[in-house]
């Protein structure tokens, strides 16, 4: 487990450049081309208005499909801390597991804890995943929905956002996908604060960072 605090600008340096690092976990073998994009997430169209810390991965300007089939935006996702991962509901062993390490996260947590604290799976199998079947993901890992979400949403936006996170898949033949293995904390304003790698792993380092943040001057 590895600590990151990245700065908002370098990662977009980053993705302009089309550069893309796996993270030390992938579910497949290690992709030998990286995938091509024709978007990228640094110009100034697909940045938000709304007033975000400079390094706020919430000012990425995006549309969304929960798992009820509402539309949401990055911003609404401001004011908790956020722990997300990027999954595809048809995955038969990584996602799962990322999903289990996420619930016990959860269930570390208090419920006054938890108040401050919400959940956040995003898809990078549009096609697949709709808001019905993600909603259907989500009852059979048995996530509460007050607290968790599930989004959907387009090629391109999926793509920038995983270049934010520096999350890396490729869709495989089969129409599976390889991808990293990643939980991402995002502070309030949408920052990363701490990336866990790995499947499995223990988690107790994302727990004491987010009771730290939500306990914070209580």
């Amino acid at each position: 487990m590895k600590t990151y605090i990245t700065l908002f600008g370098l990662v977009l340096f980053l993705a302009a450049a089309g550069y893309l690092a796996f993270a030390e976990n992938t579910t497949e073998k290690e992709p030998q081309e990286k995938p091509k994009k024709e978007s990228s997430c640094c110009s100034s169209e697909h940045m938000g208005t709304d007033s975000f810390t400079e390094n706020s991965l919430y000012q990425l300007n995006s549309k969304w499909k929960n798992q009820f089939n509402n539309d949401v935006e990055l911003k609404d996702l401001k004011g908790k801390i956020n722990v997300i991962s990027m999954i595809f509901a048809n995955c038969s062993y990584a996602c799962p597991i990322l999903v289990n390490d996420m619930r016990k996260i959860e269930s570390a947590l208090s419920k006054d804890e938890l108040r401050n604290v919400q959940f956040t799976l995003i898809s990078i199998d549009p096609e697949r995943d709709t808001p019905k079947r993600l909603k259907q993901f989500a009852e059979d890992q048995n996530l509460n929905l007050a607290r968790w979400k599930l989004l959907t949403g387009s090629r391109s936006d999926i793509d920038d956002f995983a270049v934010l996170l520096g999350f890396r898949y490729k869709k495989e033949n089969d129409g599976s996908y390889s991808h990293s293995n990643i939980i991402t904390l995002l502070d309030e304003e949408g920052e990363i604060i701490h990336q866990h790698v790995g499947l499995n792993e223990d988690v107790t380092e994302t727990i004491s960072l987010i009771k730290e943040k939500v306990n914070k001057g209580v």
